[in-house]
């Protein structure tokens, strides 16, 4: 088991591994077709067949991986991910004022603030806001409490 996760770390940082699926995603290319390039390339899989010999459980696994990168693309393709924050309005409460139902929008200023987080969501879809500086998002089993300054995760 030790040396599928060693194969799995070796291709995930392999820049010649990651070269041919780019290449093969711009191609359309099936991941089949993807796999028979890398076999075909000396050096790589003199390199892979150090980590594990079995050519099935390599193909196995390029296809695994292959896979996700695909699915990582597509979803990053599908809906681009917006890192913009949320401008949080806040009303200016200083003002104190009297019963008067005459005061118009005018008088009541709204100024924007900015809230800077050290910790930025992960997906705003799953993002439910406490308050402004304050925020919850939901990632897979666990939920995730964001300030401006920590982030706690429970």
């Amino acid at each position: 088991m030790a040396q599928i996760g060693e194969l799995f770390k070796f291709l995930g940082k392999s820049d010649i591994f990651s070269k041919y699926c780019n290449d093969g995603f711009t191609l359309n290319e099936k991941n089949e077709e993807i796999i028979q390039k890398v076999f075909d390339d000396n050096e790589l899989i003199e390199n892979i067949f150090k980590i594990i010999d079995d050519e099935t459980l390599i193909k196995n696994k390029m296809d695994t991986i292959i896979g996700q990168k695909r699915k990582g693309l597509e979803k990053k393709q599908a809906k681009p991910v917006e890192k913009q924050q949320p401008v949080i309005i806040q009303k200016d409460d200083d003002e104190e004022t009297e019963d008067n139902e005459e005061e118009t929008e005018d008088n009541e200023e709204e100024k924007e603030e900015e809230v800077e987080f050290k910790h930025k969501p992960f997906n705003l879809e799953n993002v439910v806001w406490l308050n402004k500086y304050t925020y919850l998002e939901r990632i897979g089993l666990k939920m995730r409490l964001v300030t401006t300054d920590f982030e706690l995760y429970y």
